[in-house]
């Protein structure tokens, strides 16, 4: 009877661990019990970087580029096309002499514009100007455009146009002398005053040699919008 019994307690012994399962392959010791944090990949953004004549942001052309030493860098676009094809550089105002206008704030280098702009459109009795219609464009969907300096349209001229004064031509620009990239043609007005004494005279760009010199506020020329970003 005693055998009996055993054999019956065995037999229950062996199906209930015969029914349990064993995870063998997963065990872990107790220095292995700290869950593992699994690191997502970092993805970096990419680096924009321009070239001269590449197509901007606001779709415009690059025509200008500064290293700033910090790792980043300042661009100059200009607008891809003209915002006005006869314009007078401003209208102040009353008869008879409304071009005669002295802000002594407008300055010639690259990085001026805007603030020529700006210092233009605020002169008292601004009724229209270059100046304005550039402030007013929004292509691409951006706001920030003005009326380039003296040296801002020089670079245009010169990246984009491939002209520079005496009709000499940048062989870096493809087909210079057919008119190189941008459409620019024709003779454009800078946002920079000639002389502060003189309350007629503004700085121009001439189209047909890449003359830089100043004509009356009164005259008709192109108007090219440009901006700058900093990436």
């Amino acid at each position: 009877m005693k055998r009996i019994i055993k054999t019956f307690l065995f037999l229950i012994v062996m199906i209930y661990f015969s029914s349990c399962d064993v995870y063998t392959d997963f065990l872990e010791s107790e220095n292995d019990s700290t869950p593992v944090t699994v690191e997502e990949p970092v993805v970096e953004e990419p680096v924009i970087e321009y070239n001269l004549r590449d197509i901007g942001p606001a779709g415009g052309w690059i025509f200008h580029i500064i290293d700033n030493g910090d790792g980043t860098k300042t661009y100059y676009e200009a607008a891809p096309v003209d915002q006005g094809a006869s314009v007078e550089w401003i209208n102040s105002g009353p008869a008879p002499n409304p071009q005669e206008t002295v802000n002594g704030n407008t300055g010639t280098a690259v990085g001026t514009g805007w603030d020529n702009t700006l210092a233009i459109i605020a002169q008292t009795n601004h009724t229209s100007s270059a100046a304005l219609l550039c402030r007013s464009y929004n292509g691409g969907g951006f706001n920030d455009w003005y009326l380039p300096s003296k040296d801002e349209l020089e670079r245009i001229f010169w990246n984009l146009r491939g002209m520079a004064y005496n009709t000499v031509y940048n062989p870096e620009v493809p087909d210079a002398a057919g008119g190189g990239v941008g459409n620019i043609s024709g003779s454009y007005w800078t946002s920079s005053e000639w002389n502060i004494a003189n309350p007629y005279q503004i700085w121009m760009q001439q189209g047909i040699n890449g003359y830089q010199t100043y004509m009356s506020k009164s005259n008709l020329y192109k108007v090219r919008a440009v901006r700058s970003f900093i990436l």
